[in-house]
């Protein structure tokens, strides 16, 4: 750690999952129971990996690879010819506050990308901010860069403290393809004289949802060339979501929406958190980069070629010279497969415009081994999941240091308090620094965990300069499991407290840096892949438990006979989901048209379609609805559910109220899940919507953040963006758990059960052995009147 210039110091500166086992056995049974720049800037990184600003002389550790998924809305208007327009907001570019400049010179970069084969026609950035009528007019300002390069530098009057809206034009000449950065500066000052570098006064804040980037492109490129792929229907640098359309040269078969589920999860793996949708086209081929699946029996005219196996096939749009079509192909559903798991795994190995896939082969999952999910097995290193850039700072207040993980949503950590956090990290020491009241915040999910201390003890020297050392320190804290989830985000946040010693008096590091060890470690060891189902917070959470076998070996898929657009497109967006859960493509699902109870026996079953599929009673018998007369039903409980719903953990909702609130079946829209009538330990989620042209925008938002939030129990409705979870019937246990843990937990989440339980064994070994030692102490007497 290093010590720079110096400035003048005036003042100091201020899940818990249940597990249960069968009910009345368990009664009768009693167990034991982020890469420095040259200026400083605060990055905060939020939960979902977006970056929150908060600038105090620190530079921003972001990378937008690593940015967690959140719900992009940037607006793509396509104006022919090779040219479209985007307008990004701050938000979609992953800031998901208001950008807080504080300091002298508080400074945030915000990272943003450009697409290899498009460049910049023409462009301007829109900023909408206020800031502290304090400063003062001639000394103070706004600095726009882009990639380092100043391109206006605005003054602050007190006039527009309170609202500046700017248009600042962008040379096209500075944004190039790959990564860029905007970064924006703030010249702070309030006073002639000596001053407090992180006085209260000296502030901007950029609004992120009215400040957005207006840009005109124009798409480049040579002969289409399978060398490129994924790009151009990919391109890992583009700030607008992925629009990807999937085209069938006819009414799709169940092998061609399987092959098409291999891509959409191949592709919604690589989007993530950027977004993602699958429009779908049948019989006509839509204007833009597209896929089309295509068999000799379901050829587009325009395309049609002579297929001799397996294959894919890279050619120019027939009416686009801008645009290209990835061709899928085979002579039969089978061979389609075969193409499209083959073209799924093959980044990187292809070249030409031409490949032949008949070799290719994807590989095969066993349950919960995801490849983006943490392992349980042993102690993972923080440096495997975050780069070293990511977890480390500078300046004062480096802002949050973070890594970001998937886990299986199922996990159950009881008796344990969560997952173990074995942290190493470093910091500075000097006469500057408060170290009673400096500390390490560590947080998940944005839930606090725990104050790490900054002790005296250390070694080193990060800098030559005297009075300046670098320490290392150890602690370990509990990350509890009520804070778990799929997708997690571990953050820590340094606050370095400075000293006062008095006024204009002291010398203030500027370059400090802070970092957490690459080999801290997270350890999951003792968890267990154990849960209650149905619980819909774990199929939006990860797409449990279709993502436990992460190709969906153990998947069927129900859709209706024919299938609408809407009804495909919203199945290819849960293929995507599914994907960017576990980084594994679909290359085993089953898609079903009608009911096989001898293939779904050892399946999962997810429903897709018109709400009328849940009139099917031989599926729906044990759901938390079905539509009868054109109504909602809520399933009501047998007597003998009821008497032992006394004894569940859950809390179920009333059936009059939850009909109230659902109303007609011709409005319904919303997502339910239950047992199997297959398979006791197999479940049905039901994906449906009365208007099934409605589908794709439920499944678009199932996914975000403030769905998370609302979703649960095994019913949910959706009403306009927002959504009512019910919990209708009885839960029950899925998973691997030792039965001596089973049941612990049991009575545990049931102490009065448990007194009861002791009270049963202490009458049930007490009498007996009361008996047996009066009849003993009889024989004695007995004995001695003999005598």
């Amino acid at each position: 750690m290093t010590v720079g210039p110096k400035s003048t110091l005036r003042r100091q500166s201020g899940l818990a999952r249940g597990l249960s086992v069968s009910g009345l056995a368990l009664m009768l049974v009693i167990s034991p129971v982020a890469g420095a720049t040259a200026q400083t800037t605060s990055a905060i990184r939020g939960v979902d990996g977006a970056v929150q600003s908060d600038a105090i002389g620190s530079t921003p550790q972001v990378s937008a690879e690593v940015q967690a998924r959140m719900n992009t809305m940037a607006t793509v208007d396509r104006l022919g010819q090779g040219q479209r327009h985007v307008r990004a907001s701050l938000r979609d570019l992953q800031i998901r506050q208001s950008v807080r400049l504080r300091g002298v010179d508080g400074e945030v970069g915000i990272p943003f990308g450009g697409r290899a084969d498009e460049i910049l026609k023409s462009g301007r950035l829109v900023l909408d901010f206020g800031y502290s009528p304090a400063m003062l007019p001639d000394l103070s300002s706004l600095t726009v860069l882009i990639n380092d390069e100043v391109v206006r530098s605005v003054p602050l009057p007190k006039a527009g403290a309170d609202r500046t809206r700017i248009e600042v034009p962008i040379d096209p000449s500075l944004i190039v393809p790959g990564d860029n950065r905007l970064n924006l500066r703030l010249i702070g000052h309030y006073t002639r004289d000596c001053e407090d570098p992180l006085h209260s006064t000296l502030w901007a804040n950029v609004s992120n949802v009215r400040s957005y980037l207006d840009l005109n492109f124009q798409k480049v490129g040579g002969a289409p060339n399978l060398q490129t792929y994924p790009a151009p229907f990919y391109d890992a640098h583009d700030i607008a979501p992925l629009r990807l359309p999937f085209v069938f040269g006819g009414e799709p078969s169940n092998g061609d929406l399987e092959a098409a589920a291999a891509m959409a999860s191949a592709f919604g793996a690589m989007a993530s958190y950027r977004g993602f949708s699958f429009p779908a086209s049948v019989g006509s081929l839509p204007d833009g980069d597209s896929i089309a699946f295509m068999t000799p029996d379901h050829m587009l005219p325009e395309l049609a070629r002579t297929i001799t196996g397996p294959s894919a096939a890279i050619v120019r749009h027939p009416r686009d010279p801008y645009s290209t079509v990835l061709l899928i192909m085979g002579r039969d559903a089978t061979e389609l497969k075969q193409a499209a798991a083959g073209l799924a795994y093959a980044q990187g190995s292809l070249s030409g415009d031409y490949v032949d896939l008949s070799g290719g082969a994807a590989p095969v999952y066993g349950p919960n081994s995801a490849p983006r999910w943490l392992t349980i097995d042993r102690p993972v290193r923080l440096g495997d999941l975050a780069e070293t850039k990511n977890l480390t700072g500078m300046g004062l207040q480096p802002g949050r240091l973070a890594a970001t993980f998937r886990l299986a949503p199922d996990l159950f950590f009881w008796p344990a308090e969560g997952a173990k956090l074995n942290a190493i990290y470093n910091y500075p020491r000097g006469e500057w620094m408060d170290r009673e009241r400096s500390r390490l915040d560590v947080t998940v999910n944005g839930q606090y965990v725990r104050s790490l201390p900054l002790q005296t003890r250390g070694f080193g020297f990060w800098g030559k300069e005297p009075g300046v050392t670098s320490h290392r320190s150890t602690a370990t804290a509990t990350l509890p499991a009520y804070a778990l989830f799929g997708k997690n985000e571990l953050g820590f946040t340094y606050d370095l407290q400075v000293s006062d010693p008095g006024e204009c008096v002291g010398q203030l590091p500027k370059n400090v840096m802070s970092s957490i060890d690459p080999g801290s470690t997270l350890d999951f060891s003792g968890a267990h892949h154990a849960t209650r189902m149905p619980n819909l917070a774990l199929f939006t959470g990860g797409g449990f438990p279709f993502t436990r076998t992460p190709d969906l070996g153990e998947t069927a898929v129900l859709m209706g006979a024919n299938p609408s657009a809407g009804e495909i497109e919203a199945f290819l967006n849960l293929m995507g989901q599914f994907g960017d859960s576990t980084g594994a493509a679909a290359t085993r699902v089953a898609v079903m048209r009608t009911l096989q109870p001898s293939r779904m026996a050892d399946k999962d079953i997810l429903v897709v379609g018109s709400a009328d599929l849940a009139r099917n009673d031989q599926l729906f018998e044990d759901a938390p609805v079905r539509f009868r007369n054109d109504r909602v039903e809520v399933a009501r409980l047998a007597p003998l559910e009821r008497f032992f719903g006394w004894f569940a953990p859950e809390r179920r909702d009333n059936p009059e109220d939850i009909e109230t609130a659902v109303g007609p079946a011709n409005g319904f829209e919303g997502v339910t899940s239950f047992p199997s009538p297959y398979s006791k330990d197999r479940h049905v989620v039901a994906v449906l919507s009365s208007q099934p042209d409605a589908l794709p925008q439920l499944t678009s938002l199932l996914p975000t953040a403030d769905a998370k939030a609302q979703i649960r129990g095994d019913l949910v409705v959706r009403s306009g963006t927002e959504f009512k979870a019910y919990q209708v019937r009885s839960t029950h246990w899925r998973g691997e758990l030792p039965w001596w843990l089973g049941i612990g937990y049991w009575f545990a989440q049931r102490p009065f059960m448990l007194a009861l339980a002791a009270i049963l064994a202490a009458v049930l070994i007490g009498f007996p052995l009361y008996y047996s030692l009066k009849a003993h102490g009889r024989r004695r007497l007995a004995g001695t009147d003999h005598e």
